[in-house]
């Protein structure tokens, strides 16, 4: 049986989440009162036309490999779970009730971004000076790097490198992609006591990152605190 599945751009909620490499990750699709008693499904956008990835009768459950499905008719929600996520989870879902024999209505578009943490280092600067990040990274020349600040466990506005072997600017950052040394050379103008990450983007849907954490030595400083930060400015 071939069924359509059709989007309303009027009505479809979308948004962006992040899975973490071999973690779980769960989709959240809600849907009116009235496709309660509805089948729900789920697909993947596969070019110009959708994968069928599983789906449930209402107030059923129901697994499927690393997939699972629940339909909280309750709640008029159903959900779906990945489990051990692997890169080729990545990509374009659509949350979707079945209407009639040939016709699935979308509701939901969620883009998976899954993300592999590498690695991990500290960095301490002092207060006013800029931070200077080395990371390894693929000599690829062909992938994009990156450096972001993190806000709540999610990096929304990524700074790319556009050119490999030049230097990118903006108010906060400056990146330089070495390509024959195999690393990203990262400052970061007046930075925040924050989680940042570097990393690569593996394709559209995954990147490879180290999270550094800058820790910024407090505005009254003493001691040796004090003498270090002061012979270095």
């Amino acid at each position: 049986m071939n069924l359509e599945v059709l989007t309303d751009t009027c009505c479809v909620k979308s948004w962006t989440m992040t899975g973490f490499l071999k973690e779980s990750v769960s989709i959240y699709c809600g849907y009116p009162e009235e496709y309660k008693t509805k089948w729900k499904y789920l697909y993947k956008l596969k070019g110009h036309s959708t994968d069928e990835v599983i789906y449930v009768h209402a107030g059923q459950s129901y697994e499927n490999n690393s997939f699972s499905i629940y339909d909280d008719t309750h709640s008029n929600v159903f959900i779906v779970s990945i489990h051990n996520l692997a890169e080729v989870d990545g990509g374009v879902y659509l949350c979707g009730v079945y209407i009639h024999i040939s016709y699935i209505s979308t509701l939901t578009t969620v883009q998976l971004h899954v993300t592999d943490k590498v690695g991990s280092a500290r960095v301490t600067v002092c207060p006013g000076d800029r931070a200077i990040i080395r990371c390894k990274q693929s000599t690829d020349r062909s992938k994009s790097k990156f450096i972001c600040k993190e806000s709540h466990g999610e990096c929304a506005e990524k700074m790319f490198t556009k050119v490999p072997d030049e230097w990118h600017k903006n108010r906060v950052f400056s990146l330089y992609d070495d390509t024959s040394g195999g690393s990203l050379m990262v400052f970061i103008k007046d930075p925040s006591e924050k989680n940042y990450r570097c990393g690569v983007d593996e394709s559209q849907f995954n990147d490879q990152y180290t999270e550094v954490k800058i820790e910024v030595k407090g505005d009254f400083l003493l001691g040796e605190d004090y003498l270090r930060c002061w012979l270095y400015r």
